[in-house]
């Protein structure tokens, strides 16, 4: 069974939340991209897995959109590692 769009959106709205809580705002570079991912998410109910680079803050998204009623959304922050040599 197909998630609905009501469990999609609902998801959608606590992880841009959250995403935001970690200090990720609008404006910063790497946002709009995965608020289209949501929006096509929410919107053709289609499932999406990849990431999106937030590189103000030096992190990368891995984010993990369902398409199935008893699976889960998420969205994991990880934070780049550089070495210089």
């Amino acid at each position: 069974m197909s998630k609905p769009i009501e469990e999609r959106l609902k998801e959608s709205v606590s992880l841009l939340k959250q995403i935001q809580g970690m200090g990720i705002q609008p404006t910063h570079k790497g946002y709009a991209e995965l608020k289209g991912h949501l929006d096509a998410w929410i919107k053709e109910g289609i499932a999406f897995q990849g990431k999106v680079d937030f590189p103000d803050h030096s992190y990368k998204a891995i984010l993990l959109l369902p398409m199935r009623a008893n699976n889960v959304s998420s969205c994991k922050l990880k934070h780049h590692v550089f070495t210089v040599a």
